[in-house]
């Protein structure tokens, strides 16, 4: 993981002898900074779906999954956010890593896991 000054900057202006509220928003700041987070939007109808479930789970990556079957409003800010307009759509931390061949593609070569994990 590859620190820059302002996180540096941030865990030491959260270090303190005791925990008080005040430190929260740096706390809050620096866990979502380092944690990785999978999201994947899928229809419950979409085999593509299910394989790129059963690949995360086969590889223990953790990811939350938003099912947008049936609906179109969902699925039109997904397509005006990813440009893509088939699922699944696979996100870390917000950045599209793209669909299902996309991350069996990443996994073959080794770096799905590095990435999510």
């Amino acid at each position: 993981m590859q620190k820059n000054s302002n996180d540096l900057l941030l865990k030491n202006q959260c270090k303190r002898s005791q925990l008080d509220l005040n430190q929260l928003p740096c706390i809050l700041k620096l866990y979502l900074n380092h944690t990785k987070m999978v999201v994947i939007y899928t229809k419950g109808y979409c085999p593509y779906c299910t394989h790129a479930k059963n690949l995360l789970n086969e590889l223990n990556i953790k990811f939350e999954e938003h099912d947008i079957g049936n609906n179109q409003e969902a699925m039109q800010k997904l397509v005006e956010k990813s440009g893509m307009m088939t699922v699944p759509q696979v996100f870390l931390n917000d950045k599209l890593l793209g669909g299902y061949d996309d991350i069996a593609k990443l996994h073959s070569e080794g770096k799905l896991e590095d990435l999510c994990k």
